[in-house]
């Protein structure tokens, strides 16, 4: 039997990741190499590096885990979703930053880096259109 076979170009990556990372870097413009639907390759994280991208994110714990133990330290990862409470003793030890949209998870990301003496960015994710994920524009100032 044979199974679906996801054939990855890395030199096309690269290209790509070079133009977009050169094009974000004249304007000021931070980018994200997103590694969620590569299960978090390792070839490939290591091909955004070398475009210049200095962070990576991805949805799954999981992959992020497994960039880490490859890099170490000196990577800066970002979990692009907001963890599930049970998760966020783990991402926080993982993850340079993440993205958020609920108030109490924000909490406990504090509560246990301030335990932990670590620092975490918190990003906190806004709603444009689709009302799929985010905080409504009104929600902001609350928050």
């Amino acid at each position: 039997m044979n199974y679906p076979c996801l054939k990855i170009n890395l030199s096309r990556i690269a290209n790509n990741c070079r133009i977009i990372y050169d094009r974000c870097a004249r304007l000021g413009i931070s980018v994200v190499g997103v590694s969620k639907c590569v299960l978090g390759d390792i070839r490939v994280a290591e091909v955004f590096k070398d475009s210049g991208i200095e962070l990576i994110g991805d949805s799954r714990l999981k992959n992020l885990k497994k960039l880490k133990d490859f890099f170490g330290t000196a990577q800066k990862l970002i979990m692009l979703r907001t963890p599930m409470i049970s998760e966020i003793g783990e991402m926080v030890n993982i993850c340079y930053a993440s993205i958020n949209t609920q108030q109490d998870t924000v909490k406990r990301i504090s509560d246990i880096c301030i335990e932990r003496n670590f620092k975490h960015k918190i990003i906190i994710m806004i709603e444009t259109d689709d009302r799929r994920e985010g905080l409504l524009p009104e929600e902001v100032i609350p928050f």
